[in-house]
């Protein structure tokens, strides 16, 4: 009876090395921004970027409207990748916010635990 138990034990234990190492690899390829939205990362005359831990925000220096646009990335997309549309936005005059993901993966609780959606 203790060999049974010991065998399922190794057994469950190794479906979860399998699993775990299924999930890194999946995680590991990811779509990552390209050079032209790494390039609208950095400030210019018609907006600010503040780049923090858990997003990356555009704001125009000179805005139109009181809304604003958050972007919630898709799944294994890097969130540098929607910096062209961020900065069109900014550049319209609209406060714009690209959650970052983690694992760039898009989890819905993730967004409203680090406060984004107030």
């Amino acid at each position: 009876m203790a060999l049974k138990k010991k065998l399922i034990l190794i057994f469950i234990l190794g479906l979860f090395l399998v699993a775990g190492a299924a999930f890194s690899i999946y995680i590991a390829d990811y779509y990552p921004a390209d050079n032209e939205a790494r390039a609208t990362l950095n400030s210019n005359e018609k907006y600010q970027v503040v780049n923090s831990e858990n997003s990356i925000t555009f704001k125009p220096h000179t805005s139109n409207s009181s809304l604003g646009v958050i972007f919630y990335p898709g799944g294994k997309v890097e969130a540098e990748a929607y910096g062209v549309l961020a900065a069109g936005l900014a550049e319209k005059g609209y406060t714009t916010i690209i959650a970052k993901m983690p694992f760039n993966l898009a989890f819905s609780i993730y967004i409203e635990i680090n406060g984004l959606a107030r």
